[in-house]
């Protein structure tokens, strides 16, 4: 009998583990998590609220809020903010989550795991910005915990996500800009 379960722990394979991962989150009622993003310009720190394809980031140098279809993002660096509709991949690069729920499909999958987490492989079918995708999830509770992000101009973000708090039931206006969060008088730009 334990020969049979961990035969079919073991054999399970991406596209399980990635849809494990979408029942959990989607039954969640929201989430907030702490979060750092590692880029070659350096690391930034902050806090992630996210429910369906809808997320708000909070950071020191950035804030960002995505309402399923409009995003608009505050950089400390320009001191605006920008209004955008982004494509799915550039979601997939703010929201590791977005990776697993919107470019599974397009992507072929491989996997890998180690004694506490799978990592799963995400390769475009079709070229685009994001040339592949390396996401960790833990075992235990299928929680994405870090994502690493390689881009066609040979970028890489990784992601690391911790501390989830769930059942956070957002209100809608959680994820649309809220000009009391950026200092008074920044200038918005509309580049839909």
């Amino acid at each position: 009998m334990i020969a049979t379960c961990c035969a079919a722990a073991w054999g399970q394979s991406a596209q399980q583990v990635v849809e494990k991962v979408l029942q959990g989150y989607n039954s969640s009622n929201g989430i907030t998590a702490t979060f750092s993003v590692a880029t070659a310009q350096g690391t930034s720190m902050g806090t992630i609220d996210m429910v369906g394809q809808k997320f708000r980031i909070l950071s020191k140098d950035m804030k960002c809020w995505f309402d399923g279809k409009t995003q608009w993002a505050y950089s400390s660096m320009t001191g605006e903010v920008n209004i955008t509709t982004p494509t799915a991949e550039e979601i997939a690069q703010s929201n590791p989550y977005a990776i697993i729920s919107s470019l599974s499909k397009q992507c072929s999958l491989s996997m890998k795991t180690t004694a506490a987490c799978y990592v799963v492989t995400f390769k475009p079918k079709k070229k685009g910005q994001i040339t592949q995708a390396e996401v960790t999830i833990g075992k235990k509770n299928y929680q994405v915990q870090k994502a690493v992000i390689t881009t066609s101009d040979r970028q890489s973000y990784t992601t690391t996500i911790s501390n989830y708090t769930t059942r956070r039931n957002f209100a809608a206006s959680t994820f649309v800009f809220n000009k009391k969060q950026v200092p008074a008088g920044t200038e918005v730009v509309d580049l839909r």
